[in-house]
């Protein structure tokens, strides 16, 4: 927090901290709450102890630094990024999407996996927690609940997740008597005035026709997104950014149909989103991520050692 706030905030290093306590159990307070925070910054611990030393024996510093600065491989990092201080790179894949939201426009986020897609999409909704014109819904459709709700319990959780974003009470108008579609349009229309929501679905082939495992999906894709699509077209305060592997379920007009064998459904994504693909990252801003991210660790890259790394992985 004190390095977030007036006068250190942007002019302290993001990545590494000195921390000083009379406490004897600094240390092993400092290395469990690094193994629980694995994004935070490098902390390294000055105890008592090592500057008393320090004073007669200079490596007693040099030591501390050492234990703590070149154990750690901030490259080793495999889960999707929650926070600014390790994301690199994609500033402009974030902006577009950022834009076409502003602008109730839909997005499409698509790449090979463990390329960074959920890590940007997390940043997009960084980005508006901080502007606070836009609330984002998140959906991580390979959770169980979730590809194993049907159409209308999704569009349920949607209802939800607006009002409890928006001080709402939709929710409780839910019932057997009334469609579930209409407390959803309901719900969209009284969103405040100068507010708009994004409702992001992440992993999309999990509720899509082309899901190997719940199949129920062939038709409820179709209603779900007819009916998402329906109420964009009323209203200019919701916007939708899917993100996946395949394509297919913005690039195909048109899918076979679940209800009548040999005949085809037009599909409602089709044409309507704004496709992005998610590449490597250039070999400019790999060079600048390595070197960044190096240097903390002690080690040191030259330019032969970046460009083979960007042949033989292109950025990935």
């Amino acid at each position: 927090q004190i390095c977030t706030e007036h006068p250190l905030a942007g002019r302290i290093d993001p990545t590494v901290a000195f921390f000083y306590s009379p406490d004897p159990k600094l240390e092993s307070w400092i290395s469990q709450y690094q193994s629980e925070n694995p994004e935070n910054r490098i902390v390294v611990p000055f105890s008592k102890k090592v500057l008393n030393n320090a004073i007669d024996d200079r490596w007693s510093l040099v030591n501390c630094l050492k234990q703590n600065l070149f154990i750690r491989d901030l490259f080793d990092y495999k889960l999707p990024l929650k926070s600014d201080r390790y994301f690199y790179g994609r500033e402009d894949i974030v902006a577009s999407i950022v834009d076409n939201v502003r602008k109730s426009q839909n997005s499409g986020l698509f790449g090979l996996r463990k390329t960074g897609k959920t890590s940007v999409l997390l940043k997009v909704q960084r980005a508006f927690e901080k502007s606070k014109d836009v609330e984002t819904v998140f959906f991580d459709c390979k959770n169980r609940p979730i590809r194993r709700s049907s159409c209308d319990e999704l569009a349920k959780r949607i209802v939800v997740e607006i009002d409890d974003r928006f001080g709402k009470k939709h929710a409780k108008k839910l019932n057997d008597s009334v469609d579930v579609f209409d407390v959803l349009d309901a719900a969209v229309q009284s969103i405040p005035a100068k507010k708009k929501i994004c409702i992001v679905f992440d992993e999309i082939e999990y509720i899509s026709p082309i899901s190997p495992t719940d199949l129920h999906w062939r038709q409820d894709f179709i209603d779900l997104w007819q009916a998402l699509w329906t109420i964009q077209t009323k209203y200019d305060k919701i916007s939708y950014v899917v993100c996946g592997v395949n394509p297919t379920v913005c690039d195909i007009d048109r899918f076979e149909s679940a209800a009548a064998a040999g005949r085809t459904v037009q599909n409602p994504m089709f044409s309507i989103f704004n496709v992005y693909y998610l590449k490597g990252l250039s070999l400019e801003n790999l060079k600048n991520m390595i070197t960044f991210f190096g240097s903390r660790m002690g080690l040191f890259f030259n330019d032969e050692a970046i460009s083979m790394l960007f042949d033989e992985y292109g950025g990935h």
